[in-house]
C-alpha cells in the first residue's frame, strides 16, 4: 500500500519497525518479493532519512545493522536514499554524536559513505591522537580509504600499527585486512603492504591458535564491505604483489572463506545478464572474474560488486571501493565503463546498446536502439541504415561489424 500510495500516512514506530525488518533481511525479502521489490524498498527508504535525523535511539541500532549487513545492495540503496534526501549533513551530524566507540563510529561512517566536513574534522581528530590502539588505526585507515578522505592518513596509520607490532599492541587479522585493503587503495608501495601481511602472528600472536580466549569472528559477521575489502585485496595482491601467495596463505582460512553467497550471487546475476544483453546485441566479449572485455574498442564492463557505482558517497564522488578493479584494469591498458545497476534497467538491451555507442562510437553506433544517444553525444546525425537496423536474427548478417562478432565465440 505504501508502494502504490506515497503519500499514505504510516506511523513513526510502524515505519521504524518495517525499516528494520527490511534492513535485517533485505536479501531474502528481494528474493521472495521478485521484481517489485525495487519499487517496494525505496518506498519505504525514502523516508529513512527523515528517521534516522529525528529519531537517535532507532538511528543508532539501524545504523548498527546496515554497518554489518552482508548485503551491498542494502547499503546502496540507503546511500541513494540518504543522498537525494535533504537530511544527509543533518544525518552525519547526528551520527558523530552517537555514544559508540570509534571503531564503531567509524564503521558507520565508512558503511553510509559520509564525506562531509564534519567527518573530516572528526577523523582528523582521531589521527592527531597519538596513542591510540592498532585496531582503532586499522578501522580509521578504513574510513580513510573508503570514503576517499585522507590516502596519506591511511598509509600513516599502517606505519604507526606495524611500529606498535614489537610491543603486542593487539590486532586480530580481520583488522589486518581493511588496513592493508586500505594501503593497497591509497597506493601504499609493497615494502609497506608485505610486511603489513605478514606481521599477523607478530602483531597478535594468539590469532591464529585453536586456544585462542578472542577467536576470529564467524563468518556470517563479517560485513559486506569488508568482504568486498578482501576480495579486492586478492585480487590486488595477486595482480602486482610478487609473494603476495605467501602473506595471503598465512591468513586465517576462515576469512579467506568469508564471502557470502548473497554477494556472490549479486556478482553472477549481473554478470549473467550483461553477458546475455552483449549476445544479443552481437557483440564480441571476454570474460575474467571481476569484467567483461569488450577486445574491439578495449572497453571493460566492471560487472562485479567490486564496481557498484551505487556505493558513492554521500557527496556523489566515487568511493575508495572503485580503486583498485579500475586501476589494475587501466594498467592492462583497458577504458573502464561504469554500468551502475544497468541490470535493473527495464530494458538492458537498449540501454546496454546506447552506453556502448557513447563509449566507443566507431565500434558501436549501429548497435539496435542507440541511435538517438550517439547523434546526441556526437552532435550529428547517423547514416539512414544505422537508424533502422534491427537485432540479429538466425544466421543473418547486417554488417562487418555483426560478421566479426558472429564468427568468434563467447567465452
Amino acid at each position: 500500500r505504501l508502494a502504490t500510495s506515497p503519500n499514505w500516512k504510516l506511523d513513526i514506530d510502524d515505519l521504524a519497525f518495517c525499516l528494520d525488518e527490511i534492513i535485517i533481511n533485505f536479501d531474502k525479502m528481494k528474493h521472495q518479493v521478485g521484481p517489485s521489490s525495487t519499487q517496494l524498498f525505496r518506498a519505504f527508504f525514502v523516508r529513512l532519512p527523515a528517521l534516522l535525523a529525528n529519531r537517535s535511539e532507532a538511528s543508532s541500532s539501524m545504523l548498527s545493522k546496515v554497518a554489518m549487513s552482508q548485503s551491498l545492495d542494502l547499503i546502496a540503496e540507503v546511500r541513494s536514499s540518504i543522498r537525494a534526501s535533504e537530511s544527509s549533513q543533518q544525518i552525519e551530524e547526528r551520527m558523530l554524536q552517537a555514544e559508540v566507540s570509534t571503531s564503531e563510529l567509524a564503521l558507520h561512517l565508512a558503511s553510509l559513505g559520509c564525506d562531509g566536513l564534519a567527518t573530516r574534522r572528526w577523523l582528523q581528530r582521531r589521527l592527531e591522537k597519538g596513542d591510540r590502539p592498532s585496531s582503532e588505526l586499522c578501522d580509521l585507515a578504513f574510513l580513510c580509504a573508503s570514503n576517499q578522505i585522507n590516502a596519506s592518513a591511511a598509509l600513516a596509520c599502517a606505519e604507526r600499527v606495524m611500529e606498535d607490532a614489537p610491543s603486542g599492541s593487539p590486532c586480530t587479522p580481520r583488522s589486518l585486512i581493511k588496513l592493508a585493503w586500505a594501503v593497497a587503495v591509497a597506493g601504499g608501495e609493497t615494502n609497506l603492504l608485505l610486511p603489513l601481511l605478514q606481521a599477523t602472528d607478530q602483531i597478535n600472536p594468539s590469532s591464529s591458535s585453536s586456544s585462542s580466549s578472542s577467536p576470529s569472528p564467524p563468518a556470517e559477521d563479517v560485513s559486506a564491505l569488508e568482504q568486498l575489502a578482501q576480495e579486492q585485496l586478492r585480487s590486488y595482491l595477486e595482480a602486482t604483489q610478487a609473494g603476495a601467495a605467501v602473506a595471503w596463505a598465512a591468513l586465517p582460512k576462515q576469512l579467506e572463506e568469508s564471502s557470502g553467497p548473497d554477494q556472490n550471487q549479486t556478482t553472477l546475476r549481473r554478470r549473467r545478464a550483461l553477458q546475455k544483453a552483449l549476445q544479443q546485441l552481437d557483440v564480441f566479449f571476454e570474460v575474467r572474474s571481476e569484467a567483461l572485455l569488450l577486445p574491439d574498442a578495449k572497453l571493460a564492463l566492471l560487472c562485479s560488486n567490486s564496481n557498484v557505482q551505487a556505493l558513492n558517497l554521500l557527496s556523489g564522488s566515487a568511493s575508495g571501493f572503485s580503486a583498485i578493479p579500475k586501476r589494475l584494469l587501466e594498467g592492462e591498458g583497458w577504458r573502464n565503463l561504469d554500468l551502475p545497476n544497468i541490470q535493473e534497467h527495464d530494458d538492458l538491451i537498449v540501454e546496454l546498446a546506447k552506453r556502448l555507442a557513447i563509449a566507443a562510437p566507431a565500434h558501436y553506433a549501429d548497435l539496435p536502439g542507440s541511435t538517438a544517444v550517439t547523434r546526441i553525444g556526437a552532435g550529428g546525425t547517423l547514416p539512414a541504415s544505422s537508424t533502422t537496423s534491427s537485432p540479429k536474427m538466425g544466421g543473418q548478417k547486417k554488417s562487418s561489424r555483426t560478421t566479426r562478432g558472429s564468427t568468434r565465440k563467447h567465452h
